[in-house]
């Protein structure tokens, strides 16, 4: 009942506002960067995250054929030094998330 009244009232407020292209919501224009609800940056995120794993793939890829050629390493231990360094490179975030929890920012 109590919510029934508050959008009544709400709408009462919101009547004389504007020429009714601009959806307002509690007396506050929504524009369409605001409509998508935090989606704005998934697609720079889905492009940076395609962008590294080709980067780090084809990288490790080449480390395998360095440590054959260049230093006679068998192919079954440069596929687990392969292995270690992907390892590696999958925690490097986590380790990132620990030290940007640990000390504050001054923004």
């Amino acid at each position: 009942m109590a919510r029934l009244e508050l959008e009544h009232t709400l709408n009462e407020r919101n009547s004389h506002r504007g020429s009714g292209n601009i959806p307002i919501e509690d007396g506050i224009a929504i524009t369409k960067y605001q409509n998508r609800e935090g989606w704005a940056a998934i697609p720079f995120i889905i492009g940076s995250m395609v962008g590294l794993t080709l980067s780090i793939s084809s990288w490790a890829s080449n480390l395998i054929v360095f440590l054959k050629k260049e230093f006679n390493v068998k192919s079954i231990d440069a596929t687990r030094t392969y292995n270690v360094v992907l390892g590696f490179n999958t925690l490097l975030p986590v380790a990132g998330d620990i030290l940007a929890d640990v000390f504050p920012s001054s923004v």
